[in-house]
């Protein structure tokens, strides 16, 4: 089953901002949520419910899983140093 995979204005705002190389591989790992927003090497994050992280080099992609809605929504797309500050938890 396929799962819709949406990413927001910042998310994709930041995504146009990689270099090539990257943004290619990001792409990749984003496409790839469509048919699987659990891939082996995706982390839930302590003290989130729902928010999940993949890292890819330096850059960690941070999204959020709906099972509800079959949604992968991803949040964020930066460097390992400014990936996680500002996240609020929703427990």
């Amino acid at each position: 089953m396929d799962w819709k995979v949406e990413l927001q204005p910042s998310a994709r705002a930041q995504l146009r901002l990689l270099p090539d190389a990257v943004r290619r591989e990001i792409g990749a790992l984003i496409d790839n949520l469509r048919t699987d927003p659990f891939p082996p090497d995706c982390i839930q994050l302590e003290n989130f419910r729902d928010l999940y992280r993949i890292r890819m080099g330096r850059y960690r992609l941070i999204y959020r899983v709906s099972a509800k809605r079959q949604l992968a929504l991803v949040e964020r797309i930066r460097v390992r140093g400014e990936a996680y500050s500002g996240l609020e938890p929703k427990i």
